[in-house]
């Protein structure tokens, strides 16, 4: 099993980083998240997080993402806010610490700012509906 540092990690780094998008919630996390690694996957051959995905209603997203958010809170590293947005109960996570950015290769970080920025204006619906045309989710198991 992979290793779950990194994506604790990232977590924050996404988390603190969007604390000015309205948008960002658990779903929008997870899809920051699939972008992230597939990209680095595809540019790079190797993901950040080293996580296996699956796939689901919305999108996919890391297996490990709620177990490692349930942890991170009780930690004390992160803390979830549930908003209301749009008729709906938004789940947003807020950094407590800063990231350990150490962990990560310069590339890492800059492709990590660059998905935050091409999704900022995005609703998590938006970025969920992209996320269905990638041909791995697809083909995914879903849980």
């Amino acid at each position: 099993m992979a290793s779950t540092t990194k994506l604790r990690e990232l977590i924050l780094y996404l988390a603190l980083e969007s604390e000015g998008d309205e948008h960002f919630g658990a779903i929008k996390l997870n899809k920051l998240l699939f972008y992230i690694d597939f990209e680095s996957y595809r540019r790079f051959g190797k993901s950040v997080t080293g996580q296996v995905y699956q796939a689901l209603p919305f999108g996919p997203a890391p297996r490990a993402v709620v177990p490692t958010l349930n942890s991170m809170e009780e930690k004390g590293e992160i803390a979830i806010r549930m908003e209301p947005l749009y008729g709906h109960t938004q789940k947003r996570p807020l950094a407590l610490r800063h990231p350990a950015l150490r962990l990560f290769s310069q590339e890492e970080v800059a492709l990590a700012a660059h998905v935050l920025s091409r999704f900022w204006d995005m609703s998590a619906t938006q970025v969920s509906e992209l996320s269905h045309e990638f041909l791995g989710w697809s083909l995914a198991e879903n849980f």
